[in-house]
C-alpha cells in the first residue's frame, strides 16, 4: 500500500506542477470533487451509523475512496496485451 500511495502522490504532484491542474482555475473542479469524494462516503456512513460504537468508523469509507477508484485502472492496465490495448469497462478492446 505504501508504494501505491507513493505512486498516486507522484502522479498528483506532476499534474499540479506541470499538468492540467497547474492553474487554480483548472484545478478548482477536481479539488471540489476530491473533497466531495471524501465527504459523501463519510456522511453516507454516518447516516446509517449515527450513534453507538460504530459511529466512530466514518474515516474508513472516506479513506478507501482512492483505492477503490484507482485499483480497477491498474488492473485494466495489467490486462493489456500490448501498450495502448486497454479494455473498456465492458471488456471490449479499443
Amino acid at each position: 500500500m505504501a508504494m501505491f500511495f507513493f505512486i498516486i502522490g507522484l502522479e498528483l504532484k506532476r499534474e499540479l506542477m506541470v499538468g492540467e491542474l497547474s492553474s487554480l482555475k483548472q484545478a478548482l473542479l477536481p479539488i471540489m470533487a476530491a473533497f466531495g469524494g471524501m465527504a459523501v462516503p463519510a456522511l453516507f456512513y454516518l447516516a446509517f451509523n449515527p450513534t453507538g460504537p460504530t459511529a466512530a468508523g466514518w474515516g474508513i469509507p472516506m479513506a478507501t475512496d482512492i483505492a477503490c477508484r484507482r485499483c480497477p485502472d491498474l488492473a485494466r492496465q495489467s490486462c493489456a496485451e500490448k501498450p495502448g490495448d486497454l479494455p473498456d469497462c465492458a471488456g471490449h478492446r479499443r
